[in-house]
């Protein structure tokens, strides 16, 4: 999964952007990356964009009915179980990787938006897509359900949980203000590869 995400920043041209050319991404378990205030809002839309991604890859293949191993079809209680896993899995990924507890303040000058935004990002974003499958929807639910449940038994985890059940409607609107950022900027700016075509496409209108 984080492989795929960083395939992401490549598949929507995120290296190429001026600002972003030239620069470094730590290692998870180091210190905050601090960015200049003119570049955090690139900087982290690129990362929910890449968020978005890998999960969608994720879900593809879970929610494929084909196993990874071969080309036999698996049964449908066995791909509505991997889609539920893959869900939690990945959501577990950005919850857990940031293992401080700190404030949504703290990653105001970050290069990576808090984790509770990562998650609402993906979540609200991808809610959509299974409004017309029942099973699929149940599945992506239950595992939101168990991601916030483990997270609660996390103790660097604590402020991340109290945000999203508590300061939604902030988490909402910075959300927004990321997409913003990439219907705006990034996809005007941008070149984007098409896996199913494949080939390189040119900046679009703005579309998300």
């Amino acid at each position: 999964m984080i492989v795929l995400h960083e395939i992401g920043h490549h598949a929507f041209g995120h290296m190429e952007l001026d600002n972003l050319r030239g620069l470094k991404y730590r290692e998870s378990d180091v210190a905050l990356e601090e960015v200049s205030s003119a570049n955090v809002p690139s900087r982290q839309a690129c990362e929910i964009d890449a968020d978005r991604f890998s999960f969608s890859r994720v879900l593809e293949l879970a929610a494929g009915g084909r196993s990874p191993f071969t080309n036999q079809l698996v049964s449908p209680p066995l791909t509505c179980h991997l889609f539920s896993l893959a869900t939690l899995a990945y959501w577990l990924v950005i919850a857990l990787l940031h293992t401080r507890n700190d404030s949504l303040e703290r990653f105001e000058t970050a290069a990576h938006p808090h984790p509770a935004v990562r998650l609402l990002a993906s979540q609200s974003h991808f809610t959509k897509y299974f409004a017309r499958d029942d099973k699929a929807a149940a599945a992506y639910q239950t595992a939101w359900q168990e991601t916030l449940r483990v997270i609660e038994h996390n103790e660097d985890q604590k402020h991340t949980l109290s945000l999203l059940a508590q300061q939604r409607p902030l988490l909402e609107e910075k959300v927004a203000q990321l997409d913003a950022v990439i219907k705006q900027n990034l996809r005007k700016a941008t070149k984007r590869f098409d896996f199913s075509r494949g080939e390189w496409l040119e900046p679009t209108s703005g579309e998300l």
